[in-house]
């Protein structure tokens, strides 16, 4: 199953990007966000928007 992720920064309530994958997508493109904007990735909102059947 394929899942929306959207990754929010914490106090902004737009999302910063998003994709549609497994949890492993998900890992990887936090990764790089956090990589990209020099935080970590603890300090990512990510949440799960919506499924989508394979």
């Amino acid at each position: 199953m394929k899942y929306q992720y959207e990754f929010f920064l914490p106090h902004n309530p737009k999302p910063i990007d998003m994709i549609t994958g497994d949890i492993y997508d998900a890992e990887q493109k936090a990764d790089e966000i956090a990589a990209e904007l020099g935080i970590h990735v603890e300090d990512l909102i990510i949440a799960v928007t919506g499924g989508h059947p394979q």
